[in-house]
């Protein structure tokens, strides 16, 4: 069994054993649906330097129950953790959405800026209408968007980075 699927069924067994409801368990939603896993932009875990002003998220179910679907989604962005944690995003909640896309789904909130870390999580809805918990918090950096990013200089004279050199015996 999967390391992370063997450590859910320990934590839904133990819930069982103690009486306890999955609410009170991490990872879980209210009614038992796990929250989306393996998060992804620009199919890229937590990526560096982004370039693209409209980056694609994704994500994956991890359902105990057959033949469950997604049927609607939220992605939460935010400019800092904190505001994550409090289930916000300042800069684009995409409120309920009704599809079951799980990838490709392409940032739609406030212009993204230069250099700056973007923190997200995503929670969906099942064919029963439920919502899951929010997923794990990932985040992804915007990389220079613009031209007038660069800040450098050419190092040598007239911007020319080339030696001239011989080859005696010609190239192979």
């Amino acid at each position: 069994m999967h390391a992370n699927r063997l450590s859910r069924f320990v934590l839904v067994l133990t819930a069982v054993l103690l009486g306890c409801s999955l609410f009170t368990l991490p990872g879980f939603a209210a009614n038992g649906e796990e929250a989306p896993a393996h998060l992804r932009c620009e199919y890229l875990k937590n990526p560096m330097g982004i370039d693209v002003l409209q980056p694609r998220f994704q994500w994956l179910l991890e359902v105990s129950r057959r033949a469950e679907m997604q049927t609607a989604y939220q992605v939460l962005v935010a400019s800092s953790p904190a505001i994550l944690a409090r289930d916000r995003g300042d800069e684009w909640d995409s409120g309920k959405v009704m599809s079951a896309d799980s990838t490709q789904v392409a940032y739609k909130g406030k212009a993204l800026e230069t250099g700056r870390t973007y923190y997200w999580k995503v929670r969906y809805w099942d064919s029963q209408g439920n919502p899951s918990a929010y997923s794990q918090p990932a985040r992804f950096e915007m990389g220079l968007l613009a031209r007038s990013d660069w800040k450098g200089q050419w190092i040598g004279g007239d911007g020319l980075l080339r030696k001239s050199f011989d080859l005696p015996a010609g190239v192979v």
